[in-house]
């Protein structure tokens, strides 16, 4: 049930950010609405998927099963990604795209290690490197890359 309601949600996010799309300019509208048309596409299979797993939970026990509570470490690591998204897109202001995303990058792959060293510094350059061609080269988009005095 619960994977089912985080489907919802992702795709209420993706229709906001469709309907929103429609007041870009031209050229910077058509990313966003690809992205949110296949985000939905892949939340109405999610729901294909839940839906008959969540008939299956409810009519396969007569008795309801013990649910174990959070994992507390996993809410707190979500927690605090939502907060480093909300720092990330309050500092590109002042300290601009090139130092704010790679920072951004930077700070939960040293911490969670998911990766070795160089594969923090090649996941860091390619995602700083490959958003700079999308929005800065190809799109145009007036983004600050340095920080401000």
């Amino acid at each position: 049930m619960a994977r089912a309601l985080v489907v919802f949600a992702i795709i209420g996010i993706a229709t906001y950010m469709l309907i929103a799309a429609e007041s870009y300019p031209p050229e910077a509208r058509y990313l966003p609405q690809l992205l949110a048309s296949v985000t939905i596409i892949f939340g109405v299979l999610g729901l294909a998927q839940a839906v008959p797993a969540i008939w299956r939970e409810r009519g396969g026990s007569a008795q309801p099963q013990q649910r174990a509570g959070p994992r507390w470490r996993a809410v707190g690591v979500g927690v605090a990604f939502v907060l480093l998204i909300a720092a990330y897109i309050s500092s590109i202001r002042w300290l601009g795209y090139l130092v704010a995303t790679p920072l951004m990058l930077f700070l939960p792959l040293a911490i969670l290690r998911p990766v070795g060293p160089v594969g923090i510094a090649a996941t860091v350059l390619s995602v700083t490197g490959m958003i700079w061609v999308l929005f800065i080269w190809f799109l145009e988009l007036p983004v600050p890359l340095f920080p401000s005095v």
